[in-house]
């Protein structure tokens, strides 16, 4: 099995390389597409609390759809924002702490599985299943979303 990971900054490419010396790591910009040597050649594509961070969620999509070629799932981590666990954070005055409105970079785009689901359709995903994870499933820290590269 062979691993490529890829990251849009010189630092994240360094600390990732110090973490993981045996994974191959390549600087990319999500917003262009992958090189030819990357394309169709997995058959996983694994995206960590990352199109949370993106102003541009499709294109996440679009390099995720390049890397498989012509079938593959993708395995993708987001913080959870559904309705309970917005009122919670609402009702408990946790909302702005949370949100970091303050704070430069952070979380820009907030999913529940519907909105997820929904940009996963629209890109050319059939979602599979959701899982979330940490706390109980209302106000769930994270989910995972499971999906298949439609044709």
């Amino acid at each position: 099995m062979s691993v490529t990971g890829i990251e849009g900054t010189e630092s994240g490419i360094e600390r990732a390389r110090q973490a993981y010396p045996e994974v191959t790591f390549i600087q990319h910009d999500l917003g262009a597409p992958l090189p030819d040597i990357l394309q169709g050649q997995f058959d996983l594509v694994v995206s960590a609390e990352v199109i949370e961070h993106l102003f541009f969620p499709r294109e996440l999509f679009a390099r995720a759809r390049e890397a498989l070629g012509r079938s593959g799932m993708l395995l993708m981590t987001t913080p959870f924002h559904g309705y309970w666990k917005n009122l919670a954070m609402s009702i408990s005055g946790k909302m702005d702490a949370h949100h970091q409105a303050t704070s430069d970079f952070g979380h820009i785009k907030f999913f529940s599985e519907r909105t997820l689901g929904e940009l996963a359709e629209q890109c050319g995903f059939r979602p599979v299943r959701f899982v979330r994870a940490g706390r109980i499933r209302p106000l769930a820290s994270t989910m995972v979303l499971v999906a298949e590269l439609l044709p």
